[in-house]
């Protein structure tokens, strides 16, 4: 390869695409040692939508990056989980909210 970025890629892992999957992939490769770009073609970082839902083993790697304090800084916790029949509205089951969450 030629001068320039492209010579300091040339050891680099290259990340395609900076959501969460994207951040998450750079954060572990860049934990393991190894030179890590990543290329967004937003030209900021900004809430797209109106949010996730994030499980308890989504939570559990973001703790392992060090993240998990200050995501429950901006998280909104359900008081209350309801599961229900796509067809008929019927509740399948529920989880109350419990200390655990947050």
């Amino acid at each position: 390869m030629g001068d320039g970025i492209m010579t300091n890629l040339e050891k680099a892992v290259l990340v395609i695409g900076g959501g969460i999957g994207g951040l998450g992939a750079a954060l572990a490769t860049a934990e393991a040692g190894q030179k890590t770009v990543v290329f967004e073609q937003a030209p900021q970082f900004g809430e797209i939508g109106a949010g996730i839902q994030m499980g308890p083993n989504a939570m559990a790697v973001l703790d392992r990056f060090g993240l998990a304090d200050e995501i429950t800084k901006y998280a909104v916790f359900p008081k209350r989980l309801v599961l229900k029949d796509v067809y008929t509205a019927r509740e399948l089951s529920f989880l109350d909210r419990c200390s655990c969450w947050c």
